[in-house]
């Protein structure tokens, strides 16, 4: 038991490397979507997450806590492909990601950000 949980925490690291992953969790979950918002490997409190379904002009935020996790409880999101977007000072995302949501599943997507090669355009 022990040797799994050691593997499935190696390839979920080897996933975050490239910018983010998204990994299926077990059904009934109270969140849709949930994550961790990093930045050299350590987490950001106060990154502003943002989803968008795709041809909805409605976006959702929530603010990563202490550890960087973020959560969309499954109330707030219905199924659908949804585009990610972030909000910190000094900060971008790593890639444009987009997840796909069902009813039944939640979704982990952790997300890598990079310091920003344009501030003034944040301000």
């Amino acid at each position: 038991m022990r040797r799994r949980m050691i593997g499935v925490i190696g390839a979920a690291l080897a996933l975050t490397s490239t910018g983010w992953a998204v990994r299926a969790q077990q059904p009934g979950l109270a969140n849709a979507l949930s994550g961790t918002v990093t930045s050299a490997g350590k987490p950001l409190e106060g990154v502003v997450v943002t989803v968008r379904r795709a041809g909805s002009t409605i976006a959702t935020s929530v603010v990563s806590d202490a550890r960087g996790e973020y959560r969309f409880s499954r109330g707030r999101l219905a199924a659908g492909t949804y585009a990610v977007s972030i909000k910190a000072a000094g900060f971008d995302l790593a890639g444009a990601p987009s997840v796909p949501l069902s009813g039944a599943g939640a979704k982990l997507l952790d997300l890598k950000v990079v310091p920003t090669k344009d501030l003034a355009a944040q301000l």
